[in-house]
């Protein structure tokens, strides 16, 4: 009988965490913020990841793989191989962010902005900057 309470107590503590989250529509808790969106799509990009980088993007973002290849080439034009990514605090309505991902290289550190909406509870980016 004792090993029947733990199974409920730990069924009943998540269906309460369930019903909280479910009633005030906390998007912030399970979802990664908007620079951590941001960093993780420019790291994707800087190792040539791309098939990794595009879901990052928002739907209304047609960008292809060479496009991705082609931004990557650009940042990398700038300032040499991409050493370290680290996505920067962001400013956030409910459904927009802007964030900033600092880029270090050999030749010095580049700060992009990075802008975000919220599609499907997630943060995706809506604007690439090169």
């Amino acid at each position: 009988m004792r090993l029947l309470g733990l199974p409920l107590a730990i069924a009943g503590s998540i269906g309460i965490v369930a019903l909280t989250l479910g009633a005030t529509g906390d998007a912030t808790l399970l979802v990664p913020p908007p620079e951590v969106v941001a960093e993780s799509f420019y790291r994707q990009i800087e190792s040539g990841r791309y098939d990794r980088a595009r879901p990052l993007l928002s739907e209304r973002q047609q960008v292809t793989t060479d496009s991705l290849r082609r931004l990557h080439e650009a940042l990398e034009r700038r300032s040499g191989p991409i050493e370290h990514v680290e996505g920067l605090a962001a400013s956030r309505a409910d459904t927009a962010a802007v964030a900033r991902v600092e880029l270090r290289a050999s030749s010095g550190t580049s700060v992009l902005r990075v802008e975000l909406v919220r599609e499907r509870r997630l943060w995706k980016i809506s604007r690439l900057v090169s």
